[in-house]
């Protein structure tokens, strides 16, 4: 797998078609077993090389290593070119759950869809050992990616009845989020910047804003909790109105979290964030 990551990302496409590759993650690599099938094409002229390959997926993994994430165990295939991959059916585990993708290619670009099970709290394991172990349960997910020469519309719902939380008030949910689920859906795309929206229907809501600097990285966000339908707090402020309690990104870097609570006893939560 890693030698079809370095076809894919050093292969010089037509002019607008290798857009994709910016969206690549750089810490993504290949493990296990697979059989590579691949046919170049080199002109004797400037015309760019012509690439058609297929990888089969012999139980090996992809590991996503900026973000300490695996998806393990895949079996499938995935067919591509020069201009990226065109189509693809694969089977493994993601964040301790089964998981499938299929991806397409049509006149309008190339879909790749998803559905997978989050088990819990193994998948949380990146909270740390204090409070990975409070994350109980499964949540089922499913997402959706439309890309033309660049990545463009991603859009992901999840699930979190079955999310059960052993906090502090005011995240004591042990009988589960019922009626709730996350959203997650691009705002914006272009080549050097990311802006991404979530919502926790009137749980959470929030924006993030990432850019790419030699790699991608967060840049600045703002997460609110509570119950944000009709106001929003920004940065020690509040913003009467603000619709859906997407919030306003700080002028600063970081994420930044504010809430709109009635009331919260800190002392149960000074133990769990290290106080």
């Amino acid at each position: 797998m890693n030698e079809t990551l370095r076809v894919l990302r050093e292969v010089r496409a037509a002019p607008g078609a290798d857009e994709w590759k910016l969206f690549l993650p750089a810490g993504l690599k290949g493990t296990g077993q697979g059989a590579l099938g691949l046919d170049i094409t080199v002109p004797l002229d400037e015309s760019p090389v012509r690439v058609a390959g297929e990888y089969r997926f012999l139980n090996g993994g992809l590991v996503f290593a900026d973000w300490n994430l695996g998806y393990e165990g895949i079996s499938g295939e995935l067919r591509f070119t020069e201009a990226g991959v065109r189509e693809g059916a694969l089977h493994g585990r993601l964040l301790g759950g089964e998981t499938t993708v299929a991806i397409a290619a049509g006149p309008g670009g190339t879909t790749a869809v998803a559905k997978g099970d989050v088990a819990l709290p193994a998948a949380a394991s990146f909270l740390g050992p204090r409070l990975a172990p409070r994350v109980t349960g499964h949540v089922p997910w499913n997402a959706r990616l439309h890309w033309n020469k660049a990545p463009g519309d991603f859009y992901a719902e999840a699930d979190l009845a079955g999310l059960r939380l052993a906090f502090p008030a005011p995240l004591d949910r042990p009988q589960g989020l019922p009626g709730e689920k996350l959203v997650v859906k691009t705002e914006s795309s272009a080549r050097d910047a990311l802006a991404i929206v979530l919502d926790v229907g009137r749980a959470a809501h929030g924006r993030l804003l990432f850019r790419r600097e030699g790699a991608w990285h967060l840049a600045s966000g703002h997460i609110a909790f509570g119950d944000v339908q009709g106001s929003t707090s920004v940065a020690g402020g509040r913003t009467p109105g603000a619709t859906a309690g997407l919030g306003v990104l700080p002028g600063g870097p970081g994420l930044h979290l504010s809430a709109h609570l009635d009331a919260l006893d800190i002392d149960p939560w000074l133990p769990l964030l290290g106080g």
